[in-house]
């Protein structure tokens, strides 16, 4: 049975010949990018520079390097590594970035307990973070990154994978819009605490002395 290196781990495994047949088919059929490769004769294998993520794959078949990856072509939005197959998906990438970004314009991040469990919240979107790590103050601070980011964006029409370290080839770009002034301040990066309710005392009435 073949023997297959997991990327994700970097880690060798046996699996059966349809396991690996099926794994071979969805890369032909590019419904995943990569694969796990096959060990075998190191002549047959080779790896490829990716330039989306500025590293090199696992060693892949050559048969597959030269009839799949390098003629692999994607969009990559020149801002952020967001990539795609799909031009009706790079089109919407930006709409999707200014939504998120208007959602959290004053957004702040608030001290709550959730079942006993000291968190924050996010005022902007909802979402809950555990307390440690300042991870509420860490999401503002992304979003208003990927503000500050995506200001002036282009589709890159490009292809994915080299045979060396370098650039990558590029068909087309096509500007993608920019995202409004205001989304540059998107968040103010505070952290506050809910504050507690209040009481009622309940005291008891005296009689007063005629």
């Amino acid at each position: 049975m073949p023997i297959v290196i997991d990327p994700s781990t970097n880690t060798e495994r046996e699996v059966d010949l349809a396991t690996y047949k099926r794994m071979r088919q969805s890369v032909e059929s590019e419904s995943q990018d990569s694969m796990l490769t096959i060990v075998g004769d190191a002549s047959a294998s080779m790896p490829l520079w990716d330039c989306v993520t500025d590293t090199w794959t696992s060693p892949i078949p050559k048969s597959l390097v030269y009839q799949h990856y390098i003629r692999k072509i994607i969009f990559k939005c020149s801002s952020c590594p967001f990539n795609t197959t799909n031009e009706s998906e790079m089109n919407s990438h930006i709409p999707r970035v200014r939504s998120q970004v208007q959602q959290h314009i004053g957004a702040e991040v608030m001290n709550q307990i959730s079942d006993g469990t000291p968190t924050t919240i996010c005022t902007g979107c909802g979402q809950v973070f555990q307390l440690r790590k300042n991870q509420g103050r860490k999401h503002l601070q992304e979003i208003e990154k990927m503000a500050r980011d995506h200001v002036e964006s282009e589709s890159v029409f490009m292809h994915r994978f080299s045979l060396t370290a370098s650039e990558p080839t590029v068909i087309r770009r096509v500007p993608l819009g920019s995202l409004d002034a205001e989304g540059l301040s998107a968040s103010t990066v505070e952290q506050r605490s809910e504050r507690p309710k209040r009481r009622r005392r309940r005291g008891r009435s005296k009689g007063r002395l005629e």
